[in-house]
């Protein structure tokens, strides 16, 4: 499992828009709304890979300005493979 956080930044009349655009990618949950500029969202998928696309599809939303990673947690990932195939 790959974790990762990201604060999102839009411009304030998109924000609905943009919420439920982020809210389509599964794996994506939004904890925090700040400045009604910005979210805090986390975004949890199987390998780091399906992590790297899903974030650069992310980016590409209309309104969305910035999307800035915070951290990444390699939970189960070694070396490029989960540990159910080591």
């Amino acid at each position: 499992m790959v974790i990762s956080s990201f604060i999102a930044e839009f411009t304030q009349k998109e924000r609905e828009r943009v919420r439920t655009e982020l809210e389509e990618f599964s794996g994506v949950e939004i904890h925090k709304v700040i400045d009604n500029t910005k979210f805090i969202l986390t975004l949890e998928k199987r390998t780091l890979d399906e992590s790297y696309k899903t974030a650069d599809r992310m980016s590409k939303i209309s309104g969305l300005t910035h999307l800035c990673l915070v951290y990444t947690n390699f939970e189960d990932e070694v070396a490029g493979h989960s540990q159910a195939e080591t």
